[in-house]
């Protein structure tokens, strides 16, 4: 995404950096259905600590110690603690000029349900997987009421530093909310799709782009989810093979029933490959 708009003004944006870039006293945020420890850390390293539990106060406060948690660091301790989750991807550090904890779950609180193609849905902006994923299909306009009185979240992804940010604090100018498209959620979809296919190739040391065909190939072959995906890749790997089926093969697995469980089946019963797997 450009940062730069027409006018030459700098406009906010999503971006992805070489490296993390020093904070002056963020607040952070976590995402405690991923991280359902980081409550219990916090008050280790800050007996009095100041947090807010975001859907306190929201039609989703009963799953509050399940949804997003705001953190302002007191101790040094619980600093170096969140800038450890920062970097190791389950931490998102918010900052914003004369930002305040109240200011800032106020605009959060904002955030916790938007509106998405299908209806409304809780928005998980407190997960950095979620963020880093989703981010590079943000609109201009998206990011400025992401951020409202931020000027920058920042986080991690798969080691990978990513920011959204903008010159200033920005006031809405109109009472439109923050709005997921169907771009948003294909972004996402995609990129998820890919982590899945680089931890699986990583695993069984072959190439990425073979096993993104795999997942096309298990795709059209009727696997109806990712774990699907997943399942049919594996058991290719598993057999030996290094490279994408043939049409021939596929025309056979897909001849051995009509369902995914009865090609799942003959995709695990492939003959081995010349290839050893781990």
């Amino acid at each position: 995404m450009n940062p730069q708009g027409h006018s030459g003004v700098w406009e906010a944006s999503f971006v992805s950096l070489p490296t993390l870039p020093d904070l002056e006293s963020p607040f952070y945020l976590v995402d405690l259905a991923a991280r359902p420890d980081a409550l219990r850390r916090l008050y280790e390293q800050d007996p009095n600590p100041r947090c807010r539990l975001i859907y306190n106060g929201t039609p989703h406060e009963g799953a509050r110690e399940a949804g997003p948690l705001l953190v302002e660091p007191v101790s040094a301790d619980a600093q170096t603690l969140f800038r450890e989750g920062l970097q190791e991807g389950w931490a998102v550090a918010a900052a914003g000029p004369s930002l305040t904890l109240d200011d800032a779950d106020a605009h959060f609180r904002q955030l916790a349900e938007v509106d998405a193609p299908e209806g409304p849905v809780l928005f998980r902006f407190a997960a950095p997987d979620v963020l880093g994923s989703m981010g590079e299909s943000f609109t201009h306009t998206q990011c400025r009421q992401l951020l409202g009185p931020l000027t920058a979240l920042t986080g991690t992804l798969d080691g990978q530093a990513w920011q959204c940010h903008q010159p200033a604090p920005h006031e809405p100018e109109t009472d439109e909310p923050f709005t997921l498209t169907e771009n948003n959620l294909r972004h996402v979809a995609h990129v998820r799709r890919q982590r899945l296919a680089d931890s699986l190739a990583r695993h069984y040391e072959l190439p990425q782009m073979t096993v993104s065909t795999w997942f096309d190939q298990c795709h059209a072959l009727g696997a109806p989810h990712e774990q699907a995906l997943v399942e049919g890749s594996r058991a290719l790997a598993r057999q030996g093979l290094d490279g994408p089926l043939t049409p021939d093969q596929l025309d056979r697995i897909a001849g051995q029933g009509r369902d995914w469980s009865a090609r799942l089946a003959a995709l695990n019963e492939w003959p081995q490959g010349a290839r050893e797997t781990a």
